[in-house]
């Protein structure tokens, strides 16, 4: 559907789909052009803004008396329903107002109004063709024609005696009124009665309702009424204060109160000034949404987004308004009115691919970039801008001295890490991973955590344990929409129930459970990453789970202290920005990641760094049935291990638990200690390999490898010392003779 091109060259604002109400509230200063409006029509209604370079007639009589008039005057001009467009020679583009002196006519509410319509000018706006109306029916082009030009001096010789100041001095010194996007019908009326004149009487009786009815202090009272004072031009404020202190100061059973306002004509006081008008003014200033599963949702218009929010957080908003929110019986009518409201106030889920980077969102299917505003439901903005390039020096730099190591890692794991971010952005996890950063202390891990966590943003980022996940069905509420999970360090032994893992890693329903709601199910939106020097043991063993894991080592060891974080400039946060939007157009074409490999490559690596226990009977202890080793001395020696592959070591408690799970049996026997025996917990079927200390330290790993040889940190870095493979069982052991100095 296009829009009508008489209305090329003239100002737009976005209205809400299905309402009259403007989709922004500075829609006067905001507007949009011709082109810019077309990419919000027809999923949003818009609104054509009038002033001097269009103007618009409102006939609101019910035979059209205005429009036959004009029409018989001036002939055709392009409409839309009951709306004629056309300009004046001269530009003039203050706002009329038309009111029969003798005549009323049916208002539509059972009442009569002298009321004719207006001719829409400075500060207001028409629906535009093409628009759908509350009631459902669609905003008819009913003459495509041209916009006529005509004489305002005829215009006004027509028209004058039905124009609003033209033939009536009591209102002179007013001489425009604006209609805001919250304002309902009763607001627009109380602004109709300012015109008529009378104001200080008018302001009293408001102010007695206002204070009689809806119990509002003087301050609330004045706020009110000032702003009704501005939008009509009245510019004597000073007397009208003087008559709401006057009011407030009265005796309670001097003041009229609603009664003040009926003997007025004013049709149903309660419209905005009743729970349910002060709950949708409140929606319309701030938009609230209550999701089926009894969650608020508050939109934050400064971030851009919607929060989750609780009762207290609203109605302390609400108050701001000069709403009694302490009442008992009040406050149960707003929370009532405001689950009924914002029920029906759900915001479009979010379509596509989208990213939004501070108030923007960037469609990554087309590239297109848009606001972001309430009409959908973003929830997890990245708190930078765009940037003008995707240049990253210092990130670059660091990346490659955390990850890049020969014959390990080649530089194409700086490229790893920023498709890791990339992705961390991303609401959709289409590549179904869980991201693994193994290795000892001081290595850079927990930095890379702290870059990542102030990109997206703390708000946006989460911590649990698996443990916890795997355990407690309350905790995936935790990670409800978030981007981001850190794990911390886990257990060898901690993952029992795989399960959750498979669900967390994305395209997989998970059940989210918050404490006195109601339960329900959503796809996982969190990219979930581990901070760990060894990986779980997992009885699950099924390519459904190892298919998940995409590992990282960070193999260098570097001294504590630097702040790495506050050397990143905010101009290179947002180049990350631009970064990570070209990486994620390149994953989703791709469907993989940068150095994730095959399913065995991924399966190996995982078992490689899963159970070290294993790896230390494999290659440094034998399996006979004959033998025994106490478990002291399993103990000594294991951990020596471990440290020396700066790995956690274990306390007695977890070994014992480990031996056992591995099907080994614990029992009592005798040992001699040289020149004595003693019973002790032995490991039955376990023999040592090694002759002492020296020949068990000797022994290289993979991970002798990874330290740094030729770094240009490596004057920062320990010294590197030889390690005992983590290699399969089945593979050779490498040995490196040279002894520890």
């Amino acid at each position: 559907m296009v829009i009508p091109t008489q209305l090329v060259g003239l100002r737009f604002n976005r209205v809400i789909f299905k309402d009259k109400r403007a989709f922004e509230k500075d829609w006067q200063t905001n507007h949009y052009t011709y082109d810019e409006i077309q990419k919000y029509f027809p999923n949003d209604n818009y609104g054509v803004i009038c002033g001097s370079d269009i103007r618009v007639l409102d006939d609101d009589t019910p035979k059209k008396g205005l429009v036959e008039l004009f029409i018989k005057t001036f002939g055709e001009t392009f409409r839309v329903r009951d709306h004629l467009y056309f300009k004046f020679d001269n530009g003039a583009g203050k706002k009329i107002i038309f009111k029969h002196n003798d005549i009323k006519f049916e208002d539509g509410k059972g009442g009569f109004t002298n009321h004719m319509g207006e001719l829409q000018g400075d500060g207001t706006y028409v629906v535009g063709a093409g628009s759908i109306h509350p009631s459902g029916e669609t905003y008819n082009v009913v003459n495509d024609v041209p916009i006529k030009i005509i004489s305002y001096d005829k215009f006004m010789k027509v028209f004058g005696e039905y124009v609003v100041g033209n033939n009536d001095n009591k209102i002179s010194s007013i001489n425009k009124v604006t209609y805001n996007a919250d304002d309902d019908a009763l607001i627009k009326e109380i602004k109709e009665k300012w015109m008529d004149g009378d104001r200080q009487n008018l302001t009293m009786d408001l102010a007695g309702y206002l204070r009689k009815e809806r119990r509002l202090g003087l301050n609330s009272a004045l706020s009110i009424i000032k702003n009704i004072c501005d939008d009509c031009g009245d510019t004597d404020f000073n007397e009208r204060e003087k008559a709401i202190v006057a009011t407030y100061n009265k005796d309670e059973r001097d003041v009229k109160g609603v009664t003040g306002l009926k003997e007025r004509d004013i049709g149903k006081p309660g419209m905005i000034f009743g729970v349910e008008g002060q709950v949708n003014y409140f929606i319309n200033r701030v938009p609230v949404f209550y999701d089926k599963s009894n969650i608020w949702w508050l939109w934050n218009d400064m971030e851009k987004r919607w929060v989750m929010s609780d009762e207290t957080d609203i109605l302390n908003e609400i108050r701001k308004d000069g709403v009694d929110t302490i009442s008992s019986k009040t406050r149960v009518e707003i929370i009532a009115a405001l689950k009924q409201l914002g029920r029906k106030n759900k915001p479009a889920e979010v379509i596509g691919n989208w990213i939004q980077f501070k108030d923007k969102i960037v469609d990554l299917d087309n590239g297109e970039i848009f606001d972001s505003t309430p009409k959908y439901f973003v929830t997890n903005p990245v708190p930078w801008e765009l940037g003008d390039s995707e240049d990253t020096p210092t990130l670059d730099k660091y990346f490659a001295e955390w990850v890049v190591e020969d014959g390990l890692q080649d530089k194409t794991y700086v490229n790893t890490l920023y498709e890791i971010m990339a992705y961390s952005c991303m609401s959709k996890q289409f590549l179904q991973r869980m991201f693994a950063f193994v290795g000892s202390g001081s290595n850079g891990k927990g930095v890379f955590f702290s870059i990542l966590k102030k990109f997206i943003g703390k708000d946006n980022c989460c911590s649990t344990e698996l443990k916890l996940l795997a355990g407690n069905n309350f905790e995936t509420s935790t990670l409800y929409k978030k981007q981001v999970c850190f794990m911390g360090e886990v257990d060898a032994y901690d993952m029992t129930n795989t399960n959750i893992i498979k669900k967390l890693s994305g395209e997989d329903d998970i059940r989210y459970c918050f404490k006195g709601k109601t339960a329900f199910t959503d796809e996982s939106s969190t990219t979930c990453l581990m901070n760990t020097n060894s990986m779980p043991v997992s009885p699950d063993k099924s390519k459904g789970f190892y298919r998940r894991w995409m590992i990282v080592d960070f193999p260098h060891e570097f001294p504590v202290g630097r702040d790495i974080l506050a050397e990143i400039s905010d101009k290179e946060f947002s180049n990350l920005a631009r970064k990570c939007v070209r990486i994620c157009k390149e994953l989703l074409k791709n469907k993989k990641f940068t150095n994730e490999g095959d399913l065995d490559v991924r399966i190996k690596r995982y078992e490689d760094r899963s159970n070290p226990m294993m790896t230390f009977i494999s290659d440094h202890c034998v399996e006979d049935i004959q033998q025994n080793i106490p478990v002291q001395t399993f103990l000594k020696e294991l951990n020596e291990y471990l440290k020396d592959n700066r790995l956690r070591i274990k306390s007695m408690k977890d070994i014992q638990k480990a031996i056992k799970d591995e099907g080994f049996e614990i029992n009592r026997r005798v040992v001699d200690l040289g020149g004595h025996t003693s019973k002790m917990n032995c490991i039955i079927g376990i023999g040592s390999k090694w002759e002492s200390k020296d020949d068990l330290r000797t022994q290289r790993t993979h991970l002798d490898a990874l330290l740094p040889t030729n770094n240009p940190m490596s004057n920062q870095c320990s010294k590197p010392r030889p390690f005992a493979s983590f290699a399969s069982s089945d593979s050779k052991i490498e040995l490196n003779q040279e002894k520890l100095e």
